[in-house]
């Protein structure tokens, strides 16, 4: 069997069960908000079900490589066919969860809509400068989904390669950079990009980022050993 091919089963064996257990998790939270809003007519409801799906994405993101890599590397994988599996075991979760994120967005608002429920539905995919179409919506959630899912690995393998020391240090870094007037400057005008005219534009900027951290991540990882830095 093609070793990519083998990496991807097994994590897409592995992560099933815990998607679906999310997403069940999460449909019973939305049904629990419909039945509090259908004996409280009179309160306002807003449900952020965007927020739960970046945070499962970016935890398993941190959490795949410590799972995959030593399994992988014993079954006699490359480095270079581990990180090309998990790039593109990260692209279809993204884009699946992506996809299920924007079906569960629009079913929940026509069924309170047709129950007459005062239940506002909000996601980062939905932007006033953006035409709330299916194919906007979703490509904007999963360049979200990936841009996150890109930076937990990124910093997983940095954890994994060099410790808890080397990581907290290297954030440290990064946090001062961005904080010196004329990097935040230039940080906030790209930010208020996102919310402008071209934000698509601004948004599928997010899959070169990603691209940069998996890059970093192939990187870090290019000649680690299996146990990782932290004896864990």
């Amino acid at each position: 069997m093609n070793p990519v091919k083998g990496n991807l089963l097994i994590f897409y064996y592995d992560l099933r069960q815990s998607f679906l257990i999310f997403w069940s998790i999460l449909g019973f939270l939305l049904l629990v908000t419909f039945f509090i809003n259908m004996n409280w007519p009179e309160g306002d409801f807003f449900f952020f079900i965007n927020f739960p799906v970046y945070i499962y994405l970016a935890i398993t993101a941190f959490i795949s490589l410590k799972n995959y890599y030593p399994f992988s590397m014993g079954m006699g994988s490359t480095r270079r066919n581990f990180q090309r599996s998990m790039i593109s075991g990260f692209i279809a979760l993204a884009a699946l969860s992506a996809l299920t994120l924007n079906i569960a967005m629009r079913i929940s608002e026509r069924l309170s809509d047709a129950w007459g429920l005062n239940i506002g539905f909000t996601s980062l995919g939905q932007i006033d400068t953006v035409p709330n179409q299916f194919i906007s919506v979703f490509w904007l959630d999963f360049t979200i989904c990936l841009f996150l899912m890109a930076i937990t690995y990124a910093i997983a393998c940095l954890h994994y390669r060099y410790g808890h020391l080397i990581t907290y240090l290297s954030i440290a870094v990064i946090i001062m950079i961005l904080i010196i007037p004329g990097v935040n400057d230039l940080l906030n005008q790209l930010i208020e990009g996102f919310w402008q005219d071209n934000a698509l534009w601004y948004f599928s900027s997010l899959i070169l980022i990603a691209c940069v951290f998996f890059g970093a991540a192939a990187l870090i990882m290019r000649k680690a050993p299996l146990q990782s830095a932290t004896g864990k």
